[in-house]
């Protein structure tokens, strides 16, 4: 699932809004044009990434619970 949001603050909302569970992120950043942030449960496993070069966020598994 991918949604357009306006920054970091609001894919943390998104995030809450739709219960994904993370533990720790990742800060990415290889160029200009990839920069984000990933977020990771507590397998390690990727859940979700904030794009914010492109202001979207990319949800991988929803998680409930």
């Amino acid at each position: 699932m991918k949604r357009d949001v306006k920054g970091i603050g609001e894919a943390l909302e998104v995030l809450e809004q739709h219960c994904i569970k993370w533990i720790t992120t990742n800060k990415i950043e290889n160029s200009l044009w990839v920069k984000g942030t990933a977020f990771f449960d507590s397998s390690y496993c990727r859940v979700a990434y904030y794009d914010e070069v492109h202001n979207v966020l990319s949800i991988h598994s929803i998680l409930s619970g």
